[in-house]
């Protein structure tokens, strides 16, 4: 059964400033959008451990957890942001005047 609460637009904002907390392993990882030359950026803390600053989000999470708990595990960036749940979707595209979108048509995407 679909989830109603959920959407896969394939492309979302990105917001200088947006922080996005979630638990794994019995862990919080704190994730923050920063800027860093004009390029959005990631950076992943938990408790009192700060990960590099990568250009991921993907990265970003998975290295620290990967050094926190010495596993290979990757967890993918745009889940991990709740990009994929329609409420945040339209927060973060609150106030701006056109967003992204995509057509598929034919196995061909504009």
């Amino acid at each position: 059964m679909a989830d109603t609460n959920s959407v896969n637009t394939g492309l979302f904002p990105l917001r200088i400033g947006q922080k996005i907390a979630v638990e794994l392993n019995g862990r919080q990882f704190k994730t923050r959008i920063i800027q860093e030359n004009s390029i959005p950026k990631y950076c992943c803390e938990s408790q009192e451990i700060s990960g590099l600053v990568e250009n991921l989000a993907t990265n970003a999470v998975s290295k620290l957890y990967q050094s926190i708990f010495h596993v290979a595990s990757k967890f993918s960036g745009s889940l991990l942001l709740d990009h994929n749940k329609e409420l945040i979707m339209q927060e973060l595209l609150l106030n701006i005047p056109f967003h992204p979108f995509k057509i598929e048509y034919n196995n061909h995407q504009i």
